[in-house]
């Protein structure tokens, strides 16, 4: 019999295209070892949402750990978890992570392994198919995540909202659409690929990211599409002293265009009948 018959199970995974969470999967697999080992030390036991250095403890995006403490939280596109792993050290007692790539996930154990009972429990799952059943989350975040990773821009979103209480939270952190028409960055800051060129590469990365560019407004049409209703959209500024460069975007040109979009939605309550 099918799990399907369980209205709280989750729906079937959707026919992959050349973007689907096979070549998402594959890539991250390969590129796993050399993304820790370059961004590790930026990365730190910390909580940092994007190359600009917006850090949790400081922007507390997610709401006050105090507040979080009995939340259940999950993180989509946890990498090695480092995040998930601040928020369990400032008390937040339910938190999971999943990522798409297993490789990923030995890189979360293996840094996680002195945690003891705090240790953060991971799975290997992608972001249109989160094996939790509806309404399981209070909080849903993502920096840089499963997102950014599919043509249709709402898809994982919606999956996200499922999994979310009605009131519950959804904050994740992309590459900033403006930052995409500078597909080689460099100081001069040249404009090389229309804004609106959705086939256009990730900047930096010569093409071989799986990593797909949305305008500012596919986001907000899939946040809405999705039953979530937008909350506020940071674009951080680079800070003066900053050194650290990601993917060749540095504060040369950060300092002028906003390379990052941090997203806060909540998902809509259900309307009372009457």
């Amino acid at each position: 019999m099918s799990d399907r018959t369980n209205p709280n199970s989750p729906p079937p995974p959707p026919a992959e295209g050349p973007d689907g969470p096979r070549v998402s999967r594959e890539w991250w697999e390969r590129s796993a070892d050399a993304y820790q080992a370059e961004h590790a030390a930026f990365l730190r036991d910390a909580f940092i949402w994007c190359p600009e250095g917006v850090d949790e403890a400081a922007a507390g995006l997610l709401g006050a750990p105090s507040d979080l403490a009995n939340a259940r939280v999950l993180e989509v596109g946890c990498g090695a978890a480092r995040a998930s792993r601040w928020l369990r050290r400032q008390g937040v007692a339910r938190v999971v992570g999943v990522d798409v790539a297993h490789r990923q996930l030995q890189h979360a154990l293996r840094i996680g392994t002195s945690d003891g009972p705090k240790r953060v429990p991971v799975a290997q799952a992608d972001a249109l198919r989160l094996p939790f059943a509806d309404a399981s989350f209070d909080v849903v975040f993502s920096a840089f995540g499963g997102f950014p990773f599919f043509s249709d821009a709402a898809a994982p979103l919606a999956e996200s909202a499922r999994v979310l209480r009605p009131g519950g939270r959804l904050v994740f952190a992309v590459r900033h659409p403006l930052s995409w028409c500078f597909a080689s960055p460099s100081r001069e800051l040249t404009a090389t690929v229309p804004y609106f060129d959705r086939r256009a590469p990730a900047p930096g990365d010569n093409g071989t990211s799986p990593e797909l560019h949305h305008t500012m407004g596919d986001w907000v049409r899939a946040l809405t599409a999705s039953g979530l209703r937008l909350l506020d959209v940071l674009e951080p500024e680079w800070r003066a002293g900053r050194a650290k460069v990601w993917d060749g975007w540095g504060a040369d040109q950060g300092r002028i265009v906003p390379g990052t979009a941090i997203f806060a939605a909540q998902r809509e309550q259900p309307a009372e009948a009457g």
